[in-house]
């Protein structure tokens, strides 16, 4: 089985919005924002190294996708992960956050600024204006 961007996939796992997914392959258990199927973009850093991933052979997302089940030989992990937000206009460039931490303001490909509620998982919200 191969993952996004061709490489060797162990086990995979969808959230169940479909938005990520989780893969164990040679670098770890990696994250993915599958927002855009045709283009998916790796997360941040693997959740453990590949080292620490010996042996891990299924997962699975909990039904809030905030819970990642992950099983081995001889164990189960559970991790929490952190509300993560999904944005796509192009390319993003993060700007700076207003003083309340609400509000992210960014550059996209398009060269427009866009402004971003982070207190929602995709970032809109009728009253923060985008485009």
């Amino acid at each position: 089985m191969s993952a996004p961007g061709g490489t060797r996939a162990d086990a995979v796992a969808y959230s169940p919005d479909g938005r990520l997914l989780a893969v164990i392959g040679p670098s770890g258990i990696q994250l993915w924002n599958t927002t855009v199927p045709e283009s998916p973009r790796r997360l941040g850093q693997p959740l453990s190294s590949r080292s620490q991933a010996q042996g891990e052979t299924a997962m699975a997302f909990g039904p809030d996708g905030q819970s990642l089940i992950v099983e081995d030989t001889q164990t189960l992990r559970v991790w929490r992960l952190p509300p993560v937000m999904l944005l796509d206009c192009g390319d993003l460039t993060p700007a700076g956050f207003s003083s309340d931490a609400r509000t992210m303001a960014t550059t996209c490909g398009d060269e427009t600024i866009q402004l971003w509620d982070t207190s929602t998982p995709d970032g809109r919200d009728p009253a923060v204006g985008h485009g």
